[in-house]
């Protein structure tokens, strides 16, 4: 009998209430599932992986690195030069990289950095976010796949010194200088992925060259599909001399005229070289031959489970619905008009070895919604028999009652309300300046707006503008507008909108 419990002990995961602080280096084949709270860096040597099940919430303290080591010793950082297999499932089963603080805001830990350069990382359904870069791939080429990477302050996703990171169908949005950065000669594969509201949807530096697109794919490449559109300074800024295909992609405007006006290259400066994007997005686009076969599932499993750690927490699903608002041009006597969700609060600079030295305003970042409901343990996947010896470390504890909702922080961001984007209730055109009529002058102006509980502005604040006639013209009908009342949970809230006008000439 006495066998048989040792046993038990040995195989059995354990399920315990509590909360455990986690940091420092990862000496053996790890498996996080539950609440996993980081008081500092987290190191994953070479012949090491770690394997985080869906619906893991890793927890990053924003106050201070305990470890005081990695390339920022203030801030928490996920250095990988092992294995990463972080496999979520959609709908609920998302694992989640966030702040671990009441009001998270842009560059409270560091980031993922992935550093091995033979074996491939993955995540898949992965929530990134607040943290200085999300996922920095430092010559090392994972594979990030329907993953989200949000309210970042530096970078979404960078890829440096030759990483050929493979991007499919994920979300790069609100992060503050780029959605993808590229430098040091980084040529990411980039497919069905969304890029807005960053400074940049796509920057490049030196020696890089992502592939965005190529009509026909090439064997191994990208064959499109990208939604890139509404970012501030350019969606895609080619500072590298090398040309860029991001052929096959969906651009803010249908018009090819007016593509060109959101790109900086070239035609900018002779020194950088061309983005080619014709043909764009007609149709789905065909698939690339001979994907890259995926890192496996998890590590090989078989041999004693050491179940030494056990970290958990309360926080919930953060909510991950986006509104998706184009932007359509107005042109003089017939216009339109769309908002594009914009951030700004504070400076992004470029630390990164041959980055320029840039800045990017961000802005208020809103709490996310909580989702407390947690997972029971009949539902928990089969766990198989290890290879070697694993950690495994998991927290699931059921409420006896369900928790109050979280207070609201009003103004809310748009993507918080209950429908997920505005609506309108009466949408007023601006007017075209009639001198600029005559002279042809063009422009684009950028506006938020603080919606009260009426559905009436109550806050104007003009972002930028090409000149102050276009900026009074749109600023004049946002006060005219009126939207219907936004709720969060069926209550009545003020949010947090973008109102973008592009005055373009009818040709």
């Amino acid at each position: 009998m006495k066998g048989l419990t040792f046993l038990l002990g040995l195989w059995l995961p354990i399920l315990l209430a509590g909360q455990t602080f986690y940091s420092g280096e990862i000496d053996r084949n790890t498996r996080w599932f539950g609440r996993i709270v980081l008081e500092g860096d987290i190191v994953v040597p070479k012949g090491v992986t770690l394997s985080i099940e869906p619906g893991t919430r890793i927890l990053i303290q924003a106050a201070g690195d305990k470890t005081r080591s990695g390339k920022d010793p203030e801030k928490i950082e996920i250095i990988v030069n092992g294995t990463l297999l972080a496999n979520g499932l959609e709908k609920g089963g998302e694992i989640l990289f966030t702040s671990y603080t009441a009001k998270p805001k842009v560059g409270d830990w560091h980031g993922i950095v992935l550093k091995n350069r033979t074996q491939p990382s993955i995540l898949r359904n992965c929530i990134i976010e607040y943290a200085y870069n999300g996922i920095t791939c430092y010559g090392s080429s994972p594979q990030i796949i329907d993953c989200e990477v949000r309210y970042n302050h530096y970078a979404g996703i960078s890829c440096e010194i030759r990483s050929a990171a493979v991007i499919e169908n994920c979300v790069l949005v609100r992060n503050g200088f780029a959605g993808l950065n590229c430098e040091l000669a980084g040529v990411p594969v980039v497919s069905g992925t969304t890029i807005r509201n960053n400074k940049n949807g796509v920057i490049i530096f030196d020696r890089s060259q992502p592939d965005l697109g190529q009509s026909p794919p090439v064997e191994g490449g990208s064959g499109g599909g990208n939604r890139i559109f509404d970012n501030l300074a350019a969606d895609i800024n080619n500072r590298s001399s090398r040309p860029i295909f991001a052929q096959n992609n969906t651009w803010g405007s249908a018009d090819l005229r007016e593509i060109p006006g959101l790109i900086i290259d070239q035609e900018d400066d002779p020194a950088f070289g061309k983005v080619r994007f014709d043909p764009v997005f007609r149709a789905a686009p065909a698939l690339a031959a001979n994907r890259r076969p995926s890192p496996p599932a998890s590590p090989p499993t078989t041999a004693p489970v050491d179940t030494s750690r056990i970290a958990g927490d309360s926080l919930g699903t953060v909510n991950r619905s986006l509104g998706s608002n184009g932007t359509a041009a107005i042109p003089a006597g017939s216009s339109n008009t769309s908002a594009a969700l914009q951030t700004g609060n504070g400076d992004a600079e470029a630390d990164s070895a041959g980055s320029i030295a840039d800045s990017a305003a961000l802005a208020e970042n809103g709490a996310p919604a909580i989702d407390s409901t947690l997972i029971d343990p009949e539902d928990l996947p089969p766990i198989a028999t290890p290879a070697l010896r694993e950690t495994l470390i998991v927290y699931v504890e059921k409420p006896a009652v369900d928790p109050a909702d979280p207070p609201i922080k009003e103004p809310v961001p748009e993507a918080m309300l209950d429908g997920g984007r505005r609506q309108y209730a009466n949408q007023v055109l601006p007017v075209y300046p009639e001198v600029y009529k005559r002279t042809g002058f063009e422009g684009k102006v950028q506006i938020r707006v603080i919606v009260g509980r009426d559905g009436k502005p109550e806050s104007i604040t003009v972002l930028s503008s090409t000149d102050k006639l276009f900026a009074a013209a749109a600023e004049q009908a946002v006060q005219r507008n009126r939207y219907q009342p936004g709720t969060v949970r069926g209550k009545p809230v003020k949010f947090r909108i973008y109102e973008t006008f592009v005055f373009q000439l009818e040709k």
